[in-house]
């Protein structure tokens, strides 16, 4: 390439004399592909080839599949289709081009596009982290398989992950800006640990309120400790019962109730100790709501109707390999080993 570069004005001005390239390639050196190549570089363009046709064509559309947004009432922007998988997702949908992940990824980085993470942090205060070390330590030497992790989360009709693919002069935008504004959205709760999986709780968006005169209104649903027992421990209390699991959940206000502890002491199910304030890394329902929102984007990434998402929701939930579940809470172990070597810290 040196000396391609170092005589290519020597090899065109004295073809524009007449010499042939056979000559001057030999005279410098290359080949006479080479050297054919050097002379017509610039002077016309290279057409694609044959295969390299519906690569451009794929490329086109996922450029615009990958660069398409939505615009809300309030003038807040989201991406529809942020991720690899989405773009796959819908680059099938649309066109029947099927491509995998990596494929798509690939097309990105050839057309300049760049990976960006939107990466949560928690804030945490020194009382935080001495909390975190003392859960840590609690349980360190404790197996994986004993734990039964629950959590509360929303999943919206737009979700795209972490991950999101943008362009020269384009903004990155936060993930609740992408995922809640705008589409239907739904909070679920569940919990799972190794070797199980319990059902599925999806929470109303509003409920019925019965003002002093009588008249029933809709207000926006909340949930309590009351509704908490109800909807949600009553339908896990037998099996944390029957197998003596440690039951993990955070401290929301529902789940911190002197009620429900009072509940779960009476049905003599083992529950962990004060679970540390902004550590979802210690609570592996986190990393499971992950995986099921994926799983959701891939079904459905623009459903209009929230009963729509629910059946999505429940497909994915239902369909989510008993494997996956072991593998993460397998590390669970790991995790604690971490917080301890770290003094609380992540």
């Amino acid at each position: 390439m040196r000396k391609i570069a170092q005589y290519g004005p020597f090899v065109k001005e004295a073809h524009s004399r007449g010499n042939s390239i056979s000559l001057l390639a030999s005279l410098v050196g290359i080949s006479w592909r080479a050297a054919k190549h050097l002379l017509h570089c610039g002077s016309r363009p290279r057409l694609p080839t044959r295969r390299q046709r519906p690569v451009l064509v794929r490329r086109d559309l996922v450029r615009k599949i990958a660069t398409r947004q939505s615009t809300t009432s309030t003038g807040r922007v989201h991406r529809d289709f942020a991720c690899a998988r989405a773009i796959a997702s819908q680059l099938l949908r649309e066109a029947g081009i099927r491509a995998s992940k990596r494929t798509i990824q690939r097309d990105l980085v050839a057309m300049g596009a760049k990976c960006r993470v939107r990466r949560p942090v928690p804030t945490r205060k020194p009382a935080d982290f001495a909390c975190r070390l003392e859960y840590a330590r609690r349980y360190v030497g404790v197996s994986a398989r004993r734990f039964v992790f629950s959590d509360e989360c929303w999943v919206t009709a737009n979700e795209g992950g972490r991950y999101m693919w943008i362009f020269d002069g384009e903004e990155v935008l936060p993930r609740e800006r992408q995922s809640k504004w705008n589409v239907s959205a739904i909070q679920i709760w569940a919990a799972c640990g190794w070797g199980y999986k319990g059902p599925i709780v999806m929470f109303p968006a509003k409920a019925f309120k019965t003002e002093e005169d009588g008249e029933r209104v809709f207000k926006a649903f909340r949930l309590n400790a009351d509704q908490y027992k109800r909807r949600c421990l009553s339908k896990i209390v037998p099996f944390l019962q029957e197998s003596g699991r440690i039951f993990v959940q955070d401290g929301a206000k529902s789940h911190a109730a002197g009620s429900v502890a009072a509940y779960l002491s009476r049905k003599n199910v083992e529950t962990a100790i004060k679970f540390p304030a902004y550590s979802p890394d210690l609570n592996m329902a986190e990393c499971i709501w992950s995986v099921l929102k994926d799983a959701v984007g891939l079904k459905y990434p623009d459903p209009t109707d929230i009963e729509d998402l629910k059946v999505k929701i429940q497909e994915a939930w239902d369909e989510l390999p008993m494997k996956t579940i072991n593998q993460i809470c397998g590390k669970y172990a790991q995790h604690l080993a971490k917080v301890v070597a770290r003094k609380g810290r992540t």
